[in-house]
């Protein structure tokens, strides 16, 4: 009851559920994206680009993260989630644009600089957002904040998310007409379809 009542807590959990919605989306669809968007990479290269510079970029942004928690005295109460939420809004301010522009890009130099910004400020916000949710609640009932945090992001998140984007990319597609050969797809260039080769069997 304490904890469902206190804004603060409901709020960044609520916010840090957003945030697992969109990683959950993005941990499914990105190579698909990379795959089938304007990049046109093969699956072994995407697979390759999106692993490595999400686990490198991952773990650094999440050590910065913890670095600025630390220096920042963000695990101090109030004033202290306050600095935590400010770092969040920073690095989201970041890594929005950023992931954009990777995304929609063409150039294969301008999709990984932006990307990796991106990620890196993407996961800095994980230690200063548990630090956040520590500090709004009593000391007393930190366990359970931390246990319904988990819940609720998971609930709100990366369990829907991607069953959700999906449909949407879906349902407003246009979707492309069979086409037997990857020359005849290009021919028919007001359709903007894209010829993706089967797998293996």
């Amino acid at each position: 009851k304490s904890l469902v009542r206190n804004l603060n807590y409901i709020l960044v959990v609520f916010g840090y559920g957003m945030y697992v919605f969109v990683t959950g989306a993005l941990a499914v669809w990105a190579i698909s994206m990379l795959i089938e968007g304007p990049l046109r990479m093969g699956t072994i290269e995407a697979s390759a680009v999106m692993g490595g510079a999400t686990a490198i970029t991952g773990l650094l942004g999440s050590i910065v993260g913890g670095l600025f928690v630390d220096k920042m005295g963000g695990s101090q109460g109030y004033s202290g989630m306050l600095k935590c939420q400010y770092f969040n809004i920073l690095m989201m301010a970041i890594s929005i644009p950023c992931g954009l522009i990777a995304m929609m890009s063409t150039s294969f130099g301008l999709f990984i600089v932006f990307f990796i910004f991106s990620v890196f400020a993407l996961f800095s916000v994980t230690a200063p957002v548990n630090a956040s949710i520590l500090s709004s609640v009593h000391p007393s009932l930190r366990t359970y904040a931390i246990s319904f945090s988990i819940l609720g992001i998971h609930a709100m998140g990366d369990f829907p998310s991607p069953a959700l984007t999906g449909f949407i990319s879906d349902k407003f597609s246009e979707g492309c007409p069979e086409h037997k050969s990857e020359y005849s797809c290009l021919a028919k260039s007001s359709e903007n379809c894209v010829w993706i080769k089967p797998p293996k069997g």
